[in-house]
């Protein structure tokens, strides 16, 4: 277990939990949205068994390790974001025409109907409407929606309450990135994020603090680098092709992000600006630096603080 907390007096901070199934990360940040200070971060490695696929299948061993981190951290009472690694939490760009904000719910809902075969009742989706954008020559809204399966969501709620964390964010991966990196005013470039973990890509097209587009890209085999990558770099082609746009910088982070040899070879395939991320920048206090394998807990508390 790799863990490099520091201890400080009492000011309200928030901690962002990143959860995979072979491990979990965590920072805590405490100041403000766009001024705001790294008080710790932590990597712990999960035994086999316990999250497969962002389910809890060992809710009695994962408890005893969030006590364990709770007791250690003092963290009782403490308001914590997560976001889960899992193909079971969708994430879905949706372009509607343009109507009034009070009608969105139901034509999201609609739309989500017609693209996947679900029980309403048995998911929970929310959406976050980026306004207005440009596709294919026409002007449309752009929504991003979220669907969770509610016994997930009601399982990490429990979970977090019975060992006295108040869970106040399930967030989505892509929100976590694209708010991780603050953008440039006035910068209408697009940017790729690529956050590579162990069991899945998640790619991220992001314009004007807006995202375009994302994408989950999971991996058949975690050994087979090369077969990965070029799966990466298939969708994000088909997706700029789509959008009919280029980009300008490709940033990576995530867990296997800092691969020898990875930037250049996207670099020569793609034809794009490849670097490794820094998250953060501008809005942590000048001495602090969080590690780009952290990139999803640091957006994940920096939305507690928002």
């Amino acid at each position: 277990m790799l863990s490099i907390l520091k201890y400080f007096s009492s000011v309200k901070s928030v901690v962002g939990m990143e959860i995979n199934s072979s491990y979990i990360k965590l920072v805590e940040l405490r100041g403000s949205f766009k001024n705001c200070e790294l008080i710790g971060l932590q990597k712990i490695d999960l035994p086999l068994g316990i999250i497969d696929d962002g389910k809890i299948i060992d809710q009695k061993n994962f408890i005893k390790l969030l006590k364990e981190i709770v007791e250690e951290q003092s963290w009782q009472g403490k308001q914590i974001a997560i976001a889960i690694n899992s193909s079971k939490i969708k994430v879905i760009p949706i372009y509607l025409p343009l109507m009034p904000q009070t009608e969105l719910k139901n034509a999201v809902s609609w739309e989500l109907q017609k693209l996947i075969d679900f029980e309403e009742k048995e998911i929970v989706f929310d959406y976050i409407c980026f306004g207005k954008t440009q596709v294919e020559d026409n002007e449309k809204m752009l929504i991003l929606a979220a669907i969770v399966p509610k016994l997930i969501s009601i399982q990490y709620y429990n979970t977090f309450q019975s060992v006295g964390l108040k869970l106040t964010t399930l967030d989505i991966i892509p929100c976590a990135l694209c708010r991780t990196f603050p953008w440039p005013p006035n910068d209408f470039n697009i940017y790729a994020i690529i956050d590579i973990g162990n069991e899945r890509a998640v790619f991220c097209l992001v314009s004007e603090n807006k995202l375009l587009l994302t994408k989950t890209i999971n991996f058949t085999d975690i050994k087979i680098i090369p077969s990965n990558l070029q799966l990466l770099i298939n969708e994000l082609k088909g997706s700029l092709k789509f959008l009919g746009k280029t980009v300008k910088k490709i940033i990576l982070t995530g867990e296997r992000s800092n691969l020898p040899g990875l930037i250049e070879f996207l670099n020569i395939e793609l034809d794009i600006d490849v670097e490794l991320g820094n998250p953060l920048v501008g809005i942590l206090a000048a001495n602090d630096f969080l590690d780009p394998s952290f990139s999803v807990a640091g957006g994940l508390a920096l939305r507690g603080l928002n």
